[in-house]
């Protein structure tokens, strides 16, 4: 299976995720949550286009280009866990979030 480089060489978290700013991570909890881009800005009083940027921020740190799979990044941050874009892909996210729960590091692959 292909790996996902980090082209644009941004830092890592211990977990080997693309370290986020304190404001993305907000944004994050929030869209992870089911937040929409409006209600987001509500709540952390910014304009839609600045919760719009943090969010765009996120997808090119992720290489992910849905907003559902946003969710999968929350999911693996909160879990302290790789976020890997290829298997969210391959099984879907509801699979997705079974495996992220059952399993210790070692995902199967197909």
């Amino acid at each position: 299976m292909k790996r996902i480089e980090n082209k644009e060489n941004f830092p890592i978290s211990e977990a080997g995720n693309p370290e986020l700013t304190e404001r993305e991570m907000e944004v994050l909890e929030l869209a992870g949550h089911g937040f929409s881009q409006k209600e987001i800005a509500e709540r952390l009083f910014l304009y839609t286009k600045t919760v719009d940027k943090h969010i765009e921020n996120i997808k090119k740190k992720f290489n992910i280009n849905k907003s559902t799979e946003i969710i999968g990044v929350y999911t693996c941050i909160k879990k302290s866990k790789k976020f890997d874009v290829e298997l969210l892909r391959q099984y879907g996210l509801q699979i997705f979030f079974i495996l992220i729960n059952l399993c210790d590091g070692g995902i199967p692959r197909q």
